[in-house]
């Protein structure tokens, strides 16, 4: 296996891995409500992450694009959470 593939296959076991996460905080009896719902906000931006510079291959392009990215991904991320606590 390449090293590009293990990459790939560490990226989706990454993101089995937090969707397992969501899905058990979810399912989790936590008195506050507003603190499962940003914590699985922020499990769903880390997946949207990965996903960007792994399988779009971000994390190779130009700083310019992998930082208005990443801003982009940082900002969005603090306005839901923002909102629904």
């Amino acid at each position: 296996m390449t090293r590009q593939e293990r990459s790939f296959v560490f990226a989706w076991g990454v993101l089995v891995a937090v969707t397992l996460g969501s899905f058990a905080m979810t399912e989790s009896r936590i008195s506050h409500a507003g603190l499962a719902v940003a914590v699985v906000v922020g499990l769903a931006f880390l997946k949207v992450r990965i996903v960007i510079l792994n399988f779009m291959e971000v994390a190779h392009a130009p700083w310019g694009l992998r930082l208005a990215l990443e801003a982009w991904v940082i900002l969005l991320a603090g306005t839901l959470i923002f909102l629904m606590v």
